[in-house]
């Protein structure tokens, strides 16, 4: 279990303590008597304290599946040899700001020198980011971005979520190579999203060299591809976890309020007889709308009576006149409720009115510079 943030102040303590609350009720059987007698746990936990470094040294580390995924361009970056300023967080950003095109091929029909001009397009694009956040020119003293002071006034200014991934190595038991996996390390939201706030996912690489901590920032273009896991667009909460989704993540944000217990506990019970998050939220969906159905199903009916197909309406209040219409003439029968009427002008015909009309068709045919040999003549 991986504690939801990175505690660096006394607020983001005591949500490391909510979270502990609410994972032991969450592993608990539940009873009767549970909900009516205080729940206590005794349980003990390791801590791991460390330094965030700042992202833009770059790492020597050697990670066997980076070179794949870089290949498949679920990741991107730019060769650190070629950046010595620390640009790599900005760099990342330039992916958001300035998206990637079709690779043009250069003049002398060169992919490698179309490829130089790009990246060199992205290096000034970064450093032109730098220049417009911190309002300065970056130099060589520029230590590179420290999310632990920040990331948080960052993601305000830019509208962005950012999303940090991370690697973990595992030491196979069987054999001597070493093996490892990504994973959704630390979020930073906003706390008001609306419609054009992005999500800048990146990948955290630290490493230790000559005993000082680096740290390597990576554009991470796929999400799903690169950990094999879901998350949610909305939320970003992981869903192919086992375990119940935590009560916060029911946080109604336009009411600015949370689930109740009553209703959480009830959501736990049907949670219970299903594998994982993903096929909870697939369920719900189902259950969500099936209740609709009948009230449709009413209405499709009501509207087949009058002769009236609700596809062809854009709204209710469209079916509806649709209705009012059908009404009206519901009983209206054009053979005997209507009489025609014969006492209009006859229209004759006559030489004067049939030569203006051939010398208007003569004119229109010489101004689209037509053939005018075969039109009619006055004689016709």
């Amino acid at each position: 279990m991986r504690a939801p943030t990175t505690i660096c102040t006394h607020l983001d303590l005591a949500d490391y303590k909510r979270f502990i609350r609410n994972h032991i009720i969450q592993m608990q059987e539940k009873t009767i008597m549970d909900t009516k007698e205080k729940i206590v746990g005794i349980f003990s936990i390791m801590i791991q304290v460390f330094r965030l470094p700042h992202a833009g040294a770059c790492g020597g580390r050697t990670i066997p599946s980076l070179k794949k995924h870089i290949m498949r361009r679920e990741i991107r970056y730019i060769d650190p040899e070629k950046n010595n300023q620390n640009l790599c967080f900005f760099l990342a950003y330039s992916f958001i700001t300035m998206p990637d095109i079709k690779a043009e091929v250069a003049a002398d029909s060169s992919a490698i020198a179309a490829k130089c001009f790009k990246e060199h397009s992205r290096i000034t694009e970064s450093k032109r980011l730098f220049q417009r956040i911190y309002g300065k020119k970056i130099d060589d003293n520029y230590n590179g971005f420290n999310f632990a002071t920040e990331a948080d006034q960052f993601i305000q200014n830019e509208n962005l979520n950012i999303n940090v991934c991370a690697y973990e190595e595992t030491t196979a038991t069987s054999t001597t190579t070493n093996s490892g996996s990504y994973y959704l390390w630390k979020q930073y939201r906003r706390n008001e999203q609306n419609e054009q706030t992005k999500d800048f996912n990146v990948l955290l690489i630290t490493d230790t060299i000559n005993e000082i901590q680096t740290a390597q920032v990576f554009y991470i273009n796929d999400v799903e591809a690169l950990t094999g896991l879901k998350y949610c667009p909305i939320c970003g909460v992981q869903l192919d976890k086992s375990e119940p989704f935590p009560q916060e993540a029911f946080r109604n944000s336009i009411r600015n309020k949370n689930i109740s217990t009553i209703k959480y506990h009830n959501y736990l019970a049907v949670a219970q007889q299903i594998s994982n998050r993903w096929d909870y939220l697939r369920h719900y969906n189902i259950v969500d709308t099936r209740f609709m159905m009948e009230p449709v199903d009413y209405l499709i009916d009501i509207f087949f009576n009058y002769k009236i197909d609700m596809l062809q309406f854009m709204s209710m209040s469209a079916c509806a006149n649709a209705i009012k219409h059908a009404v009206v003439y519901w009983d209206f029968k054009l053979d005997q409720d209507y009489t025609p009427k014969d006492d209009y002008a006859s229209f004759i015909l006559n030489q004067n009115y049939w030569n203006i009309k051939v010398q208007n068709y003569l004119e229109q045919d010489k101004k689209r510079n037509r053939d005018t040999s075969n039109n009619i003549k006055e004689s016709d």
